[in-house]
């Protein structure tokens, strides 16, 4: 991944301490966070992808991550399904012991 060594200067230069490091991007930004996780997951100690998606196959490299996904069901560009699959697809992984005691719920933007 060609922009991974600048991540991790920036997160030197800055002093990110390790296994401190939170990942959030919003649309293309919400892909390139579940992308980042599933290739780096010993990089992060959360991650939060506002209206992405990614793919549902790389859920198992990322299942260690804890994960706070945000998506409103009115997003015309992407579609909210692209969140619930992951969502999904983490929770097969992980139980539904270890989610909160609410249920996922998917508000209207």
């Amino acid at each position: 991944m060609k922009f991974l060594p600048l991540l991790l200067v920036s997160a030197m230069c800055l002093w990110v301490a390790p296994l401190h490091a939170r990942l959030t991007g919003y649309s293309m930004g919400g892909f390139g966070t579940f992308d980042l996780v599933a290739r780096e997951p010993k990089l992060f100690a959360a991650a939060v992808p506002v209206a992405g998606g990614g793919n549902p196959a790389t859920a198992g490299e990322m299942k260690r991550v804890p994960f706070w996904v945000f998506h409103g069901d009115a997003d015309t560009v992407v579609g909210v399904e692209q969140s619930r699959k992951m969502v999904e697809a983490l929770i097969v992984l992980i139980g539904k012991d270890h989610l909160p005691d609410r249920k996922p719920r998917w508000p209207t933007s």
